[in-house]
């Protein structure tokens, strides 16, 4: 944010919004610090939950699927 800051705040000048660039700055980089985290743990949640879900009602098809994804990120599929 600091390094686009300054273009933020003279692209505003250029328009006629000197007054609100202080508010706009306050207020992304009040976003920037919780917005982006905030968002990759509310899918991160889902993930968790849908996982949990299967393994204790269809565990079978849980652990097939674990298996079929190995090695644990890569995203070539097994030769098998």
């Amino acid at each position: 944010m600091r390094a686009i800051e300054g273009q933020l705040r003279d692209g505003m000048a250029r328009n006629g919004s000197r007054r609100g660039a202080d508010t706009v700055v306050r207020s992304i980089t009040s976003f920037a610090l919780y917005g982006f985290p905030e968002s990759h743990s509310a899918s991160f949640a889902l993930i968790v939950y849908a996982s949990a879900y299967l393994k204790a009602h269809y565990p079978a098809v849980f652990y097939a699927a674990l298996l079929n994804n190995q090695p644990m990120g890569s995203t070539t599929r097994p030769r098998w």
